[in-house]
Formats: structure tokens, sequence, C-alpha cells
């Protein structure tokens, strides 16, 4: 996968299972606050997210990613620093840039990190990102915000993939769909760390993956990297006016992890929607587009190919998944 993405891959998408948008009645959802998580460029995504938007999004789960602005607009650096030689990337400068986008009005006060949940995983076989730049993430939370409570796991020996316990390749594999079996719920530790208690995971009915239209969220005709549609897992207890109180997690997945790449594996086979099923969870799940030149390998934005304002919250692609999440009250 290459955080920012360097393996191209290809599979057919099955659709059998996603019901179509505007299928479920109403939903009973927290958007006030929620958390997210994701893989590789994904997890850039995650704390992309939860940096800017701090108000609202309490915790972040962070496998195989790096701090807030760390490639800070130049691929170059995502590629050297964020990557492959973490040796010049220094937390203490981009809490200092954070916290000037604060000051400006980019991204949300950094005091609402105060207390925040951070889970983070770094793989001691991982070639492509290092574990010197998930271990500045750690870094960045503490020097941003007081009593940010960070749990890790940096011991696995895992190659670049979201460890499950139960689905995909050798944990020492590095290859599509990136997703390696490791005997490890990744998902489901990282959930309890930002949740808390939580009910063990039961099988979860793939029925509830509805196709949500991230198109109607952009704020204009089109986004750079994003496809039109996206995913979400909406257990049934979610569902209707009289439905159960229901938090929200979204997940991100890595390059070349969309739908069009590996078909429904990630929003599948990560290991999220069993306890989501389990725990009245909806589970958001956004997706990246590959563009020829730009965006290749259908990464999130975690660089700036989409433009300077890419970690701001006015950016193209975080704004529309804002938007996605206040849409999901009317699906």
């Amino acid at each position: 996968m290459a955080a920012a993405g360097f393996v191209v891959v290809a599979s057919a998408f099955v659709c059998s299972t996603l019901m179509l948008l505007g299928t479920v009645s109403a939903l009973n959802v927290n958007t006030d606050e929620f958390t997210v998580s994701g893989l590789s460029a994904g997890a850039f995504m995650a704390t992309q997210m939860h940096v800017a938007y701090s108000s609202k999004i309490k915790g972040a789960g962070v496998f195989a990613g790096g701090p807030f602005y760390c490639a800070q607009d130049t691929l170059a650096t995502g590629l050297s620093s964020c990557m492959s030689n973490p040796l010049f990337l220094s937390a203490t400068k981009l809490v200092a840039k954070a916290k000037g986008f604060a000051k400006n009005g980019n991204i949300d006060d950094m005091s609402n990190l105060a207390g925040s949940k951070v889970f983070l995983f770094s793989g001691t076989a991982d070639t492509v990102v290092k574990q010197g730049v998930v271990k500045a993430v750690e870094r960045f939370y503490k020097e941003a915000a007081s009593n940010v409570d960070v749990q890790t796991e940096f011991t696995l020996a895992a190659e670049h993939a979201m460890p499950t316990d139960d689905f995909g390749n050798d944990c020492s594999h590095l290859g599509s769909p990136y997703i390696n079996n490791c005997n490890y719920d990744g998902a489901g530790t990282m959930l309890k760390h930002l949740l808390g208690d939580l009910k063990a995971p039961t099988t979860p009915d793939y029925n509830n993956i509805i196709k949500v239209d991230q198109k109607q969220a952009m704020t204009t005709d089109s986004v750079a990297g994003l496809e039109d549609s996206g995913y979400a897992y909406v257990p049934a207890a979610c569902r209707g006016n009289n439905g159960e109180a229901c938090s929200l997690h979204i997940v991100f997945h890595g390059c070349n992890q969309n739908d069009k790449n590996i078909g429904t594996d990630y929003t599948e086979h990560t290991g999220y929607d069993g306890w989501a099923e389990a725990n009245n969870i909806i589970m958001l799940y956004p997706q990246a587009k590959k563009s020829v030149l730009a965006n290749p390998q259908g990464c999130f934005d975690w660089w700036g190919y989409t433009d300077g304002n890419y970690a701001f919250k006015n950016s193209q692609q975080m704004s529309t998944f804002m938007k996605m999440v206040d849409n999901l009250k009317d699906l």
C-alpha cells in the first residue's frame, strides 16, 4: 500500500450485500461527539480529523500512521519523514504549527484535545511506515494537550496492514488487501480503549451495510480524491425514530483499499462490524478515489494533493466527511 500509495492493485467490487441509500429510516445517532480511526493514509486522516475537529471528535485510533500535518503540504516530506525516515520528524514543531492554525481559526482550539483517548498501533515488521513515525504521534498528543490517554501496541511482528484475529494474509505479509491475520483484534482493542467497556462482538449482519451518498455532502460538484458514495454499517437497533441511541465511529481505509480495489474486504473483514452490532455503534466508511496524476493509489489527502488547506476544517475532504456525519440523521 505504501501510505501515500505506490502499489497498484485492482479487484472487482461485489455489492450483493449492500443496500441503497434511503432504504433505512431515521437514525438515532449522536453526531455531537464521536471517534475516528484509520490505517496508513487513513490513519493520517484520522489524526488530521481529530485535531482539526477536536470539539466533536473525542478519540482516534491510529494504525501505522503519523501525527497531524506530518507532510506539511509537501509530498517529499510525506514520503521521507512521515514514512521511511522519521529521524527529522519533530512532534514539537508540528504542535507549534497546529497551535498556529488554531489561533487563526483554521482548526479547533487545541485545548479540546485534553482528556481525549488515542490508540496507536505499529508492527515491528512494518517496512512502509516506520515505528518512529507512529511513536511521534504519541509525542504530539502529549505535547499538544494535558491528560491525553494514549494506549500503544508496538510489540507485534506485523507488516503494514490492518491486524485482525480471523481474516487476511499472514501477519508478516505485505500486499493486498493489506489486512493481515495476526491473531490480534486491532479494531476491537482500539474501540475498547476509545469507548470504554463494550460487549463482546457478535456476528455482524452484512445486510446492515448501506450505501451513503458522499456526493450530496460535497460543497462543490466533486471533491478531489473522493468517490461519489461511501458506506455505513448500521446496527438494526439504531434504526427508526424509536431506535436506541447509537454512537458513531468513522473508519478511514488506507491506499489501494477502496471498494474498487478490494471489494467489501475493508467494510466487512477488518473487525469493526461485529463490535458495532453488539454495541450499537454506527460505522461510517468514507471512500477515496484514484486519479491518474494527483492520487494514483486512492489515498485520503494527508499531504496536500487537493490544496494547501487540506488539514483545515474548510478542507474539501474533511468538510465533506463532517457533512456526511450531519446527514446520517436524515438517511
